[in-house]
């Protein structure tokens, strides 16, 4: 992020006839790695337009580098590498320090508490208070209203993450339980109620049918995928909407392999529009014309606005708000060994099954932003 910080302080000292910028500064957009902590930060950017794909500032965890689970990461990390102190893993030598990274990594990620994940490091930092509360400054002082962003998720968002072998409501229940020590057990109740039980409930929609996994994999991801990815950038596009900010949410839909999902990532080819990887796929072609080309018009747009091409995101929140959104690939499944070409792009509104959803999971994020505590949210309930 500080390097990225660096290369954005450089428009300053270009003249607006500098084609690498659309030979105008105003044209300069973001779309990198972290792009939503960007938008956040207490210095004004030199952008107004930016495209977040299947992320958000809020998405996942934002802790303190005091919170438990930092301090257990960090212990164990000293540990693995041999070192009593920072001062002697800083003059590790790569390799080693590395491998003993790696170890970190691989201990965690099974349970999907990921060590070196962004936190919050105060004053002067990059990321100085927690992203719902720097959300609240950005409405404050103004800024919210001024961005224009693209953002959006894919289908199936947690599937390549969450344990296949998931296989009982046990198995369930502790894999958030683990992950999120602060949820009650009201709360950890709520949550099985709002993902019903495939075993228990015939009309669940969770039901695995991908022909691998345990019984409750398709139900643990689609929680997950909306914990980590969905909730998360439906806040941004609810928090900047309700601010007065021009919008664009996507889903992207089509299947790809291993699992016949959309899982997180695989809309990347569509919106690159990577012809050498889809020329064999017509059906997919169509989908990266409609999204790349919707995202080239965006980024070459000084606006950004998008006229009928792409209806704005209004959220549920404001009056005659739906929640509109396009949806990319709906039907492909090229990629998944399929025929279908599915359809490259449609109209469609949030569901008001998906904002209950994403709504529980948007009064639980302070549980996952600082220390972990519920009263660093106004109003929580």
């Amino acid at each position: 992020m500080r390097s990225q910080v660096k290369l954005l302080s450089l428009p300053s000292h270009i003249n607006s006839s500098d084609p690498w910028c659309g030979n105008s500064v105003e044209r300069l957009h973001l779309h990198a790695v972290q792009t939503g902590h960007h938008l956040l930060n207490s210095t004004q950017p030199p952008f107004h337009k930016a495209i977040l794909e299947s992320g958000s500032p809020t998405a996942r965890f934002v802790l303190s580098p005091s919170h438990p689970r930092g301090i257990v990461h960090q212990a164990f990390f000293l540990q693995q590498s041999l070192c009593s102190s920072i001062e002697e893993l800083k003059a590790m030598p790569l390799r080693p320090l590395l491998a003993a990274a790696g170890r970190v990594w691989d201990t965690f990620e099974p349970s999907v508490q990921w060590p070196f994940q962004p936190v919050v490091d105060g004053e002067g930092g990059m990321i100085p208070d927690t992203p719902v509360r720097l959300w609240e400054q950005r409405i404050a002082d103004g800024r919210a209203m001024g961005m224009c962003v693209i953002t959006g998720f894919c289908t199936h968002e947690g599937s390549s993450f969450v344990p296949a072998s998931a296989s009982c409501n046990d198995d369930f229940r502790t894999f958030f339980s683990t992950l999120i020590p602060s949820l009650t057990s009201d709360d950890l109740a709520a949550l099985e109620a709002l993902y019903p039980d495939p075993i228990t409930n015939p009309s669940s929609p969770y039901a695995n049918t991908t022909g691998s996994g345990g019984a409750q994999f398709i139900r643990l991801a689609a929680a997950y995928g909306d914990f980590a990815y969905i909730a998360p950038v439906l806040h941004t596009a609810h928090t900047l909407s309700s601010a007065g900010a021009r919008v664009y949410v996507y889903e992207y839909a089509a299947l790809s392999s291993p699992l016949r999902l959309a899982g997180h990532g695989t809309h990347s080819l569509a919106a690159a529009h990577d012809t050498e990887q889809l020329r064999r796929f017509p059906g997919m072609l169509d989908v990266a014309r409609e999204m790349h080309g919707r995202m080239t018009s965006f980024v070459t747009e000084p606006s950004g606005d998008l006229g009928e091409a792409w209806p704005p995101f209004v959220s549920p929140e404001i009056p005659g708000g739906e929640g509109k959104l396009l949806v990319f690939g709906e039907g492909n499944d090229e990629l998944a060994g399929g025929h279908q070409r599915g359809i490259g792009v449609r109209e469609s509104v949030l569901t008001r099954e998906r904002y209950e959803r994403v709504k529980f999971w948007w009064k639980r994020m302070v549980l996952v932003q600082g220390m972990g505590a519920t009263q660093e949210l106004k109003g929580a309930s």
